[in-house]
């Protein structure tokens, strides 16, 4: 450290010998003064008082003696003890110097450096005798010297000392680095400013930590907010302290609506009972993978796929990663549903192509038979059998291949009117609606639709004429065809007066080659066609129907094709 000098010590000395010198010559004065006053009063003879003047001279000089003997002394004492002192205050000063791991420094009210101790040589790179020829503005950049100035005349010099503050010090190799301090002011007796003195703390290393945790925190809410996947962190007990974007998107909530939130209020399938105990599990676990079902802001429910991992911090968290897996179980429940109808397809086929073929090898027979004993008539009839096989097998085989073309070829989608859609179905059907007088009743509104159009044709063809096959013996077929508004949902339908269907085969009747006459024509995938025509446009088709000879009324939505409005 840099030693305290011995200025304060030479001040005092300074002080004891003027007061010395000053008690003396005030008492001389006041002795020479009264002594002669008084002797020129009481003796008026001169030569006594002459010998009076020489005796009263060997007085002054011992009570001057005895008086400046008394005040030396003193002086000598008072000035022992501020040795003493303040070589305690140094040694004070020094011991509580070496123990500090700040740097302490002392300025005056130019800013000269004073006092310092080695702490703040070493800090700044300077020997001490080059610190004391410089002021501490000369070791600040200049950024930082208006602050600086205002925090002296504002804070410091009216109150007495400042708020902790930040600034910077430059090296003596020019390399500017970060400090922390509060500087204090010392007042002289008459309470002027004198000095001030700070303690400064070296921050570079704190600095370094924050800007490292400030780039942590940027890459953390960088991938919080660009994941794919929700994120969310919860507490042990559940609740929700921080969601990323895109578990708001797919939650329906914001942010600050999720932070307000228990995580049982999303989750769908399990009970609040059950969710601590799947917390709980996690705990111990330490992490844990398992699909669930999500509530959304707005009622309807999603599938999701977490993965939830347990940190022992603050108490403990629970990290999850949340994934959106609604589309993924919405094909899978596709693809079991497609594979259920390839092995229905596959049994349908494999049956119904088996008849014929049958029928084609055993009439092969009988002709092989007939040519041999030369039945020529039979022929004919063998014949005829085995056409009729080959076309009902075409029949399966045309219907099949229309029936993947659903799936396989789209047009692209135009704007067509219902009404558009029908007239062009009456052109497709005019033939067996006037051979069997068929009475077409049309809806009273039309809506506008945007879709395949041949498909959509299809579809209000193959329900038309499947009224028109299944009609009542003895009655003129009447086919109702119309539209209703059901909560904001538009509902077609296609009635009859036709022969009926029985509750219990409102549903076999879609299936593929399902027919409940096997006599009545056709390869029974009229039906199936139109149900998978109605889901391609996201919606349902179902059969209403009293009974038998009562008629019949399908009913269908086609969300994806109504344009609203």
């Amino acid at each position: 450290m840099q030693g305290m000098t011995k200025k304060d010590l030479i001040m005092a000395n300074n002080y004891g010998v003027l007061k010395i010198i000053a008690i003396y010559a005030i008492f001389s004065c006041l002795w020479i003064y009264f002594s002669d006053t008084a002797l020129g009063l009481i003796v008026s003879d001169p030569a006594i008082i002459t010998r009076i003047s020489v005796y009263k001279g060997f007085l002054f000089v011992v009570v001057t003696s005895m008086l400046l003997y008394q005040l030396v002394s003193r002086f000598l004492v008072e000035s022992s003890h501020l040795k003493e002192e303040i070589k305690s205050k140094d040694f004070l000063f020094n011991l509580l110097s070496e123990g500090m791991i700040d740097a302490y420094a002392s300025v005056d009210m130019t800013g000269k450096i004073l006092k310092f101790t080695d702490v703040f040589s070493t800090m700044l790179g300077y020997d001490a005798d080059e610190l004391l020829s410089m002021t501490y503005i000369d070791i600040t950049p200049d950024k930082w010297h208006v602050m600086e100035r205002k925090i002296i005349e504002e804070q410091v010099i009216p109150r007495g000392y400042s708020e902790i503050y930040e600034k910077e010090y430059r090296r003596k190799d020019g390399t500017v680095f970060p400090v922390e301090l509060r500087t204090h002011l010392i007042r002289d007796n008459e309470g002027n400013p004198q000095m001030m003195w700070a303690i400064v703390h070296d921050i570079t290393d704190r600095k370094q930590v924050e800007e490292a945790l400030r780039l942590s925190e940027d890459r953390h809410r960088t991938i919080l907010q660009t994941a794919m996947d929700g994120i969310l962190l919860i507490d042990v007990q559940g609740h929700i302290l921080e969601v990323n974007e895109s578990l708001c998107r797919i939650c329906g909530y914001s942010a600050q609506e999720l932070l307000t939130k228990h995580i049982s209020d999303l989750e769908a399938v399990e009970t609040s009972e059950e969710v601590s105990d799947h917390i709980h599990k996690i705990i111990t676990q330490r992490e844990d993978r398992f699909e669930s079902r999500f509530c959304k802001k707005d009622g309807s429910i999603c599938d999701v796929e977490v993965s939830a991992l347990y940190q022992p911090i603050e108490c403990g968290r629970v990290v999850a990663f949340i994934r959106d897996i609604t589309e993924r179980k919405r094909a899978e429940e596709e693809l079991q549903k497609k594979n259920a109808e390839i092995e229905q397809f596959i049994y349908t086929v494999s049956h119904d192509l088996r008849s014929p073929l049958v029928t084609i090898k055993t009439f092969m027979g009988y002709l092989e038979s007939d040519l041999t004993e030369s039945f020529n008539d039979r022929v004919a009839q063998d014949m005829q059998f085995i056409h009729n096989a080959a076309d009902k097998m075409k029949l399966l085989l045309d219907e099949l291949l229309e029936m993947s073309r659903i799936d396989r070829i789209e047009t692209p989608p135009v704007r067509v009117s219902l009404m558009g859609v029908l007239a062009e179905v009456q052109d497709i059907l005019a033939g067996i609606i006037s051979e069997q007088r068929v009475e077409i009743q049309l809806p009273d509104t039309d809506l506008m639709l945007f879709g395949d159009r041949p498909r959509l044709c299809q579809l209000w063809q193959n329900l038309i004429e499947n009224a028109i096959k299944y009609s009542s013996d003895g009655c003129i077929p009447r086919v109702e065809l119309g539209v209703q508004q059901e909560s904001s949902e538009s509902v077609f339908f296609v009635k009859d007066n036709g022969i009926g269907i029985e509750p219990q085969y409102s549903s076999k009747i879609f299936g593929i080659f399902e027919k409940l006459n096997p006599k009545s024509p056709g390869a029974g995938l009229g039906l199936s066609m139109v149900q998978r025509i109605v889901e391609r446009c996201g919606g349902r088709v179902w059969v209403e129907s009293d009974g038998i000879c009562k008629g019949s009324c399908f009913f269908f939505t086609l969300p994806n094709v109504v344009v609203q409005g």
